[in-house]
């Protein structure tokens, strides 16, 4: 009972250190935008605050109340694989691919170029790399990292990603279909996240994947059933099937994008068994 209240104790934190630290951040830019700075330096500035605050915030919660040192949880030195880059950029490319090939118009921001500039930027630097680096953080470096130390691989790989999943319905106005697929393709994408941290033993690996896939969805491009103002440009889908779409959530949710996070997912699976006896433990656990 012990080790199951420490647990879900530091996946708590863990979820306020992420709420709090985008909170301050978003507060500060704010703040700089009433003062009559420019928008695209305060979203810039908010997203470094946001990568910041919540990397100080992980790192008390795990080196002084968990006396455990940030690589033992996968935050290491920044360090990229050439595998995992290239997948970075293949993914979206593949996905966003699929869908522009399908029925469908092209939209464009009615705004000043201002108002463009500052869009793309916010949606590239803070919802995209600094969301990015700040829920790989969260997700597969603490609460994976905890769990898998209090318990086994394939809940660490599990438990996380389903969370990961179910809070993003957190602010968005879902039916039960789509917070299905939401549930269902988090969690997927989750357990990609997750095999490639477990094949590259650092986060900065899974968090180009996911800054990179974030960039395909919001700030320069949207895909979706209706035109976004939080992107310059909106392939808007002519289709009804929430299957296609992705529902309520968007296409995130489709189930072209589960076939990516699918694909991925067992390319870093296989990559993980090759690597041999260094990873029988891990092997063990997923099969």
């Amino acid at each position: 009972m012990k080790k199951f209240l420490l647990t879900a104790a530091c996946c708590a934190v863990s979820l306020v250190i992420l709420a709090v630290s985008q909170g301050i951040a978003l507060a500060i830019g704010g703040t700089l935008v009433f003062v009559k700075i420019p928008a695209y330096i305060c979203a810039t500035v908010s997203a470094v605050l946001y990568a910041l605050i919540a990397y100080a915030g992980v790192k008390f919660l795990i080196a002084v109340l968990f006396r455990l040192n940030l690589s033992e949880i996968g935050i290491k030195k920044f360090s990229l694989c050439p595998m995992w880059c290239i997948t970075a950029i293949l993914l979206p490319l593949a996905v966003v691919t699929a869908f522009i090939c399908m029925n469908g118009r092209w939209s464009v921001l009615l705004e000043d170029t201002y108002t463009k500039i500052t869009t793309a930027v916010n949606g590239i630097v803070f919802y995209s790399i600094a969301a990015g680096i700040v829920e790989e953080m969260i997700f597969r470096c603490v609460i994976m990292g905890i769990i898998r130390r209090n318990y086994n691989i394939k809940s660490a790989v599990i438990i996380p990603s389903v969370l990961f999943g179910a809070v993003h319905i957190i602010g968005n106005d879902l039916n039960l279909i789509s917070i299905i697929q939401l549930v269902i393709a988090g969690t997927m994408v989750g357990i990609m996240f997750s095999l490639i941290l477990l094949e590259s033993n650092n986060f900065w690996n899974n968090a180009i994947v996911h800054a990179i896939w974030n960039m395909s969805t919001i700030g320069l491009l949207h895909i979706g059933t209706e035109s976004s103002d939080l992107s310059v440009y909106t392939y808007v889908l002519k289709s009804d099937s929430n299957i296609i779409t992705g529902g309520d959530f968007g296409i995130e949710s489709s189930v072209i994008a589960i076939a990516g996070y699918v694909a991925v997912s067992i390319i870093a699976f296989i990559m993980i068994k090759r690597k041999g006896n260094s990873v029988h433990e891990i092997m063990g656990q997923l099969s």
